[in-house]
């Protein structure tokens, strides 16, 4: 039987190595919106997202077992005694005789079998749509992403520089709700379904950030103005 221990080390050292693997995902999604590669961008956070998911899964699915080993009766946990597991140990050892082929056999390392992440496992009709949304759209046809500069720079600015995502992105809307065009409300599914206005609003965000006009040091899910972001904006205003 499992022991919780060993699992809980399974689980940590498992979990680790995912929330590494997405975040060296984010760097390079970062590293492509400031070389201006936006169509690689956009796939590496589809990736960052399906390892996200699964993530999650895996957690609820810990958490879960966690629940139903703890509900679980003391007696259902425990091992049998070691004279009662006896008889059982030694029907299997002659069931299965120990040859030096086997043995070796038995000492290889195992390769783990990781489950692929939800996104990797679409339908067809989902990839073929995820496939579509992402081909580039003919110039003009959507307002370019630098376009959202300073509506998001005059937004912070307005809420007193710093506010929560979705209140800037609101900001950034009233703004230009006007001048939006059709195909910059369509949403995208490789892009938690948002808007195409909202996703470039969250890349060109990336792109201030990189380019010193945001503050990196903003608290998770905040959006704050930088003193050379002030400067700009008086100077583009």
């Amino acid at each position: 039987m499992l022991r919780r221990d060993r699992l809980e080390r399974a689980v940590s050292a498992l979990m680790n190595k995912l929330e590494t693997l997405v975040a060296g995902v984010r760097e390079q999604v970062v590293d492509r919106i400031r070389k201006g590669e936006y169509e690689e961008a956009q796939s590496l956070v589809a990736r960052a997202q399906g390892v996200e998911s699964f993530v999650n899964s895996v957690r609820q699915s810990y958490e879960q077992l966690i629940a139903g080993w703890e509900e679980a009766p003391t007696e259902t946990r425990q091992r049998a005694p070691r004279a009662a597991r006896a008889p059982r140990v030694a029907a299997r050892r002659a069931a299965a005789p120990r040859t030096r082929r086997a043995v070796r056999a038995a000492a290889r390392p195992t390769r783990a079998v990781v489950a692929r992440p939800a996104a990797a496992r679409r339908a067809p009709a989902q990839a073929a749509a995820v496939s579509a949304a992402r081909e580039r759209l003919p110039r003009g046809t959507a307002t370019p992403q630098s376009a959202y500069r300073l509506p998001i720079l005059k937004a912070l600015a307005d809420l007193g520089g710093q506010a929560p995502a979705h209140q800037v992105l609101s900001r950034v809307f009233e703004q230009m709700k006007d001048s939006l065009k059709p195909e910059d409300l369509e949403r995208l599914p490789y892009a938690r379904n948002r808007p195409r206005w909202q996703t470039y609003c969250r890349w060109e965000r990336n792109k201030l950030l990189a380019d010193g006009l945001l503050r990196r040091d903003a608290p998770r899910g905040q959006w704050a103005l930088s003193d050379k972001g002030r400067q700009f904006l008086k100077q583009h205003a």
